[in-house]
């Protein structure tokens, strides 16, 4: 089978594949030969169907599939498919990571030690930023990712709560305007739409 792919991906399975081709550049003539196709985040659509008209699958390196067109795709016969969990921990770690550097001025800190302002300037409050651990984490939407999150607030001994489409079962539940009233840190984990 013809793998066509818009990059090249990560992990083990990409090693698996026996006859794969990186794409290398827009796709402009038709590919008759390939028969699955990797995307990550391009828009699959009637125009590139009509070019890989013996297209059988397209393979989403990623949760959502948005950009695909799953009604094109299903009048040709072609099975379509993503990755759902593939980036939670990913996704969770960054969210954390940015909550890290926002409430510790991690980055301001930085800068301030590049730029050779580190014992000439110092003041006792400068750059201390707030405390992570006995804060409020608020998260809106814990589904994989939001509750990802949440595990790794609790490792830093924050106190979280959050808030979804439904009603929740335990004492962290709030809804929405409850929550943006009691957290200190808002982290939004809900679709664009």
């Amino acid at each position: 089978m013809r793998v066509l792919a818009s990059r090249r991906l990560p992990g083990p399975a990409w090693d698996e594949l026996d006859d794969v081709e990186l794409l290398d550049g827009p796709l402009v003539e038709p590919r008759p030969d390939v028969e699955a196709l990797a995307v990550v985040a391009e828009t699959i659509d009637d125009r590139w169907l009509d070019l890989l008209p013996n297209l059988r699958i397209v393979a989403n390196y990623g949760v959502g599939y948005d950009g695909i067109d799953v009604e094109a795709c299903a009048r040709r016969g072609v099975a379509v498919t993503n990755t759902p969990g593939v980036l939670d921990a990913a996704t969770a770690d960054l969210a954390f990571g940015l909550l890290l550097a926002a409430r510790r001025r991690i980055v301001e800190g930085d800068r301030y030690v590049r730029d050779g302002r580190w014992g000439r300037d110092w003041a006792e409050a400068a750059l201390l930023g707030d405390e992570v651990s006995g804060a409020t984490l608020g998260i809106v939407g814990l589904g994989r990712i939001g509750s990802a999150v949440a595990r790794r607030a609790r490792a830093f001994d924050m106190r979280v709560l959050y808030t979804r489409r439904g009603p929740g079962e335990d004492e962290g539940y709030r809804p929405l305007d409850d929550l943006l009233a009691e957290a200190e840190v808002v982290s939004l984990h809900v679709p664009l739409t």
